[in-house]
């Protein structure tokens, strides 16, 4: 694939700045609802955080329209066909690279660490605005700003971390589990036993089902005959 499969006409692209508009217009208007206290207040949330809920999502369906539009036009080229048949990427990462990066994001949440009540010292103390708190309305190839660069960054570096620390902690558990089991075996008679022959369980499981032909704790005959037939 090239650059030039990622183009999009300039009809796409202003439609793109009309929904980063709308978007800026309607979280203003949350942000002004919130500051006269008659936000809607979420089930087990408080004020702030249930603005914080409706800003996402208002984000959130920015990018869904964005995303179809983009699918809509940019045709069946070899950066659709690699997105759309799993071979890399996916429709997200293609509006991530020709309408808008969105919102970048920390434990799930907007970026909100940084100075004292604010993200980067070269926005208002108390900004509730989305380029304050991590929205990107370009895109990779339009180009970023230093705000939305740093955003990014911010952003990916916690992906990198989660990634590499989840490695470690799920493999690390997986080796306990298999030391603390090893020496667990199903017998003949369907009792789970260990090297010293004491029984641990009297029925496998306790339900006397292999994992690996069931579903949902129920046996999957079709898929058993299916096999068996085929071989």
């Amino acid at each position: 694939m090239g650059l030039d499969d990622i183009d999009l006409s300039s009809d796409v692209k202003k439609k793109i700045a009309q929904y980063n508009e709308e978007t800026q217009v309607n979280v203003d208007k949350l942000i002004d609802l919130y500051n006269e206290g008659k936000i809607e207040v979420l089930p087990a949330s408080d004020e702030k955080e249930s603005l914080e809920a409706h800003i996402l999502r208002a984000m959130s369906k920015t990018i869904e329209k964005m995303e179809k539009l983009i699918g809509d036009n940019m045709g069946m080229n070899c950066a659709v066909v690699m997105a759309m048949s799993g071979a890399r990427a996916s429709m997200a990462h293609m509006t991530q690279l020709t309408g808008a990066l969105g919102q970048s994001r920390i434990l799930g949440e907007r970026v909100h660490r940084g100075y004292r009540n604010r993200t980067l010292s070269h926005f208002k103390v108390g900004d509730l605005s989305i380029s304050a708190h991590g929205f990107s309305k370009n895109s990779f190839k339009g180009g970023l700003n230093p705000f939305e660069f740093f955003f990014d960054a911010v952003s990916g570096r916690e992906s990198l971390m989660d990634k590499s620390l989840r490695t470690r902690h799920s493999g690390y558990l997986e080796r306990r589990l298999m030391n603390a089991l090893q020496d667990l075996i199903v017998d003949f008679d369907y009792t789970v036993k260990d090297n010293r022959g004491i029984i641990i369980q009297f029925v496998a499981g306790e339900d006397k089902i292999d994992p690996a032909k069931s579903e949902w704790g129920t046996l999957d005959i079709k898929s058993i005959v299916q096999s068996i037939s085929e071989k």
